[in-house]
């Protein structure tokens, strides 16, 4: 098979390809390596890439020396003649002057010159700092800050001063912080300070006038030395110009030589950079695929990634699922396990006399669960409210069925909507909304007057118009529905404004106590928890508060919460219902114990 390939493609891929490495950290051997398809290709590929190497660098190295070469004999050529003429005219410029050596006086004159400059230099750098000193001590600005102290050029009866009134101005500083202006010691040292500031200011006076006539008698004799300077002969000057240029000239005329030599062995010796040591070889076996390594990365993804896979969606799953997640985190006891219902089943009404399926069963182990728990000092009527923290956990459905299998059992139940502001218990039975508006519907207990009053449309009265109006009575509020007939219910009634209000009134408690005198189980069907404060207000009237914790809803974080409700008892006797639990399919047929759901 043949395949063509871009050129500068083809170069990339093979400089990817080549590895190029130090034999040791101290060696300077390099190994290339170069894995191909082909043996021979790979060989070739490597010898040719050095040989070009090394013939391209000593091509290079010889046009670097040609080049140099031709531009020192060029430079030689250029000095010898400027040098020539330079030594010319120094000879003939003695000759015609008639010079000797004059540099030695010339030379003394220059020293002289300069230890004055230095003397005047120095007088002026004294002269200067003691004027800034005592503009300082003039500037009013600057009257509590210290004077710069050991600065040089100075006499030490001025230093000793300056010391002292630094030390008086701290002191004085130092008394201020813990007292006031107005302290004696402090106005004593005021005027101290004034004195001193007064003694510095004149000594730095005599200071200025003393330095001011040093400065003019080195400036006397420095001019003097200059025109000393001046008169040697313009002569010398010139002789000093030429030899120093006739000085450079040479010194590069040296060096031009030293580097043509140089250059010219160079040229002789150039050899490459590098130096084959090994040719370029091949491995008889196959380098790659490594068959070996690629079995075991599969054996270890095949395993780890199952593995990680559920790691990570064990990690990310935060939802209860089942009564261990629940029992792992809260100490609440749980007085129930409703699984979730199959898709087939319609309705909210599971529970029948006669149903023998897993809800049925789950509903009947939780009605026996709160009969057990019932203490023999409860005579009246026990109240049992069901809340959560969420919507849609299931509070209505749990209701509904709970209050059904305890009817079922013989004990007379009613069943009451406490969600004042929807009416779920109304929509769920009838499948639509209750009407805000009101009409004073007279239900009785009769099923047939039930169902006339919901199939007209009409708005039910309930709990809020009972707490509104107080010329309502109990019994004109109960009603029952033909899907549970065993069960009285007692409806939220009409959409309140002020639905808070309403459950903090006195005709709560008197709505509570009625109910709790005429029945076994009063099932109150609260809002959520958390989001209004409709279900504390209603837990003052029950006895016990069911907490209802969907499954696969449910977020674990929130168990802390619970937990937290549960030992600051902010709810009566609380326990935690799990609905919608996901299990095994099971059933209790009729010819033998199996559990699975019901046909």
């Amino acid at each position: 098979m043949v395949t063509k390939r871009d050129q500068k493609a083809l170069a990339l891929a093979y400089s990817n390809q080549i590895d190029a490495s130090l034999a040791s950290k101290k060696a300077t051997v390099i190994n290339l390596t170069l894995q191909d398809e082909s043996q021979v290709r790979a060989i070739d590929v490597l010898n040719t890439l050095i040989q070009i190497y090394n013939e391209e660098a000593i091509s290079d190295k010889n046009k670097v020396t040609v080049s140099t070469s031709e531009f020192i004999n060029e430079r030689l050529i250029i000095i010898e003649k400027e040098l020539g003429s330079v030594d010319a005219n120094i000879a003939s410029y003695k000759q015609e002057n008639q010079l000797m050596n004059i540099q030695g006086d010339a030379s003394l004159y220059l020293q002289e010159s300069s230890k004055y400059n230095a003397s005047n230099l120095s007088l002026s750098s004294q002269l200067t700092l003691v004027q800034y000193i005592r503009d300082r001590l003039n500037d009013p600005t600057k009257q509590q800050e210290l004077i710069p102290a050991n600065t040089g050029g100075t006499s030490a009866e001025l230093q000793t001063s300056i010391a002292e009134y630094n030390t008086l101005l701290l002191k004085r500083d130092k008394l201020i912080r813990n007292s006031s202006n107005k302290n004696p010691v402090v106005m004593h040292l005021n005027n101290d300070l004034s004195s001193l500031r007064q003694t510095i200011l004149r000594t730095m006076d005599n200071l200025i006038v003393g330095l001011s006539i040093q400065i003019e008698n080195v400036e006397a004799r420095e001019s003097q030395t200059r025109k000393r300077i001046a008169a040697v002969p313009k002569q010398q000057k010139y002789v000093l110009s030429v030899e120093r240029q006739q000085k450079i000239k040479e010194e590069l005329y040296l060096y031009l030589l030293n580097k043509r030599e140089e250059n010219a062995l160079s040229q002789r010796i150039t050899e490459s950079n590098a130096r084959i040591i090994d040719p370029a070889t091949g491995n008889p076996n196959p380098v790659a695929p490594k068959t070996p390594v690629i079995m075991l990365v599969a054996l270890m993804m095949g395993c780890g990634l199952p593995v990680g896979f559920y790691f990570v969606f064990s990690l990310l799953d935060t939802k209860v699922h089942t009564r261990k997640d629940v029992e792992n985190a809260v100490t609440i006891p749980i007085i129930g396990e409703i699984p979730q219902s199959p898709s087939k089943v319609q309705g909210d009404v599971i529970v029948r006399s006669n149903s023998r399926d897993r809800l049925s069963e789950a509903f009947r182990i939780l009605r026996n669960n709160i009969l057990f728990s019932k203490k023999e000092t409860e005579d009246s009527g026990l109240v049992m409210m069901l809340t959560s923290f969420y919507p849609d956990s299931g509070k209505t459905f749990l209701s509904i069925n709970l209050a059904q299998t305890l009817a079922l059992s013989g004990k007379k139940v009613i069943l009451v909507d406490m969600d004042l502001r929807k009416g779920t218990l109304y929509k769920r039975l009838y499948g639509t909304e209750q009407r805000k508006h009101r009409h004073h519907v007279h239900a009785t207990e009769s099923t047939s007057s039930e169902s006339t009053s919901s199939e007209s449309g009409q708005s039910m009265q309930g709990v809020t118009d009972y707490l509104e109006n107080e010329t309502l009575t109990v019994d004109r509020l109960i009603c029952v529905h033909h899907m549970i007939p065993e069960v009285d219910l007692l409806y939220a009634g009409t959409i309140p404004f002020n639905p808070a209000e309403l459950l903090h009134s006195y005709r709560m408690d008197i709505l509570i106590a009625e109910l709790r005198r005429r029945y076994d189980y009063v099932i109150l069907d609260c809002v959520p928890y958390l989001f209004m404060a409709d279900a504390s207000l209603v837990n003052h009237h029950v006895d016990r508060t069911f907490f209802v914790v969907r499954a696969q809803n449910f977020d674990k974080r929130g168990l802390p919460g619970l937990q937290k409700i549960y030992t600051q008892q902010k709810l009566k006797q609380m326990s935690i219902i799990l609905n919608s639990v996901r299990t095994n399919a099971s059933s209790y047929g009729r010819d033998e114990y199996v559990y699975g759901d019901e046909e």
